[in-house]
Order: C-alpha cells, then sequence, then structure tokens
C-alpha cells in the first residue's frame, strides 16, 4: 500500500477534489482588503483621539452694510506700532516712488493756438527705457495722464478731469 500525505496534493488530485490552487487575483484581493481595512482603523483611532480637546468655534455672520474707512498714513503707523519719529520706517510717498520712475528727457512746446488747444509734445521716459513722445490727454500707464504741457513743465495725473498729482520739469543745463 501506497501512503499518501492529505495535506500534499498534485494538481490533478486538486482537480478531482474540487480545490482549485490560489491565483493571483485572490491574494491582490485579499492584500487590498487587509489594507483597506487598515487604513480604516487607523482613521478612524486617530479621529476619535485627541479631538475632544478642540475647542468649538462659533462662526460670527460678517456685517456687509458697514463701510470700511481708509487708514491714514499715521492710523497705519499707529496699529503697526511704529512711532510718528521713527524716519526709518516712514510710509513711502507714492509720488516719490512715481517721480523716480519718469524722466522728462525734453519738451517741443508750441504756445496755445485756440484756448486750452496745444500740439506741444513731451518726451518721457519710463523705467529706465528709451523716451516717447506724449501729447495731453495720453495714458503713459494705467492711472497715470499726461494734463499739461508747458514750456519748462509736464503735467501728471491720475485721470484726465483730475488736479495734476506730479509735475515734472526740465532739466536744468548749464550755458557754455
Amino acid at each position: 500500500m501506497v501512503y499518501s500525505n492529505p495535506f500534499k496534493s498534485t494538481p490533478n488530485q486538486a482537480k478531482r477534489l474540487g480545490v482549485m490552487p490560489a491565483r493571483k487575483s485572490v491574494w491582490w484581493t485579499t492584500l487590498l482588503s487587509w489594507v483597506l481595512f487598515s487604513y480604516l482603523l487607523v482613521f478612524w483611532v486617530l479621529r476619535g483621539w485627541g479631538n475632544s480637546d478642540a475647542p468649538q468655534v462659533d462662526a460670527v455672520p460678517i456685517n456687509t452694510d458697514s463701510r470700511v474707512e481708509r487708514l491714514s498714513a499715521e492710523d497705519l503707523q499707529d496699529a503697526l506700532g511704529m512711532s510718528k519719529s521713527d524716519s526709518s520706517r516712514r510710509l513711502v510717498n507714492p509720488n516719490a516712488v512715481l517721480s523716480a520712475r519718469i524722466r522728462l528727457t525734453g519738451i517741443v512746446y508750441e504756445g496755445a493756438k485756440r484756448q486750452g488747444e496745444t500740439h506741444s509734445v513731451a518726451l518721457l521716459s519710463l523705467d529706465q527705457k528709451p523716451a516717447k513722445p506724449y501729447r495731453v490727454g495720453m495714458s503713459l500707464e494705467p492711472g497715470l495722464w499726461v494734463l499739461s504741457i508747458s514750456a519748462g513743465q509736464v503735467n501728471l495725473g491720475p485721470d484726465l478731469h483730475a488736479q495734476p498729482t506730479l509735475s515734472l520739469d526740465l532739466p536744468k543745463t548749464s550755458a557754455p
């Protein structure tokens, strides 16, 4: 008589008994199930652990009808804790920054033929680029317009109908 181990079977014996060997898809499905189970277990443990001490914050409605006031430079300095005598941290004047970016290199001035009408041209250089000709009513960049040109001065402003906010003078040349 031949002794056979019941726990050790050949593929033919497995087919006869109706037992199929494990396939890779079953192995991957089992692995994926255990990974998903582990992830969910860690998620719920960490979610329940430590959140009991977190303070509850109530939502506060925002009043949309209130108007926002514009802050002055002094209010902003006070809010940031700057003293008014601290000259190293003073706020920069926007006109000083703008006048440093724009250079008046020349003016071709023609006197007024009619009331308010001139054909004068100012040669202006923006950000160290070559100078370009500008007439009254032309825009240098968004929010900066040429308002008037006189014999030695150009006035710039934020709008065609606004008061001039920046005046550029021709540089003085020494006579030979």
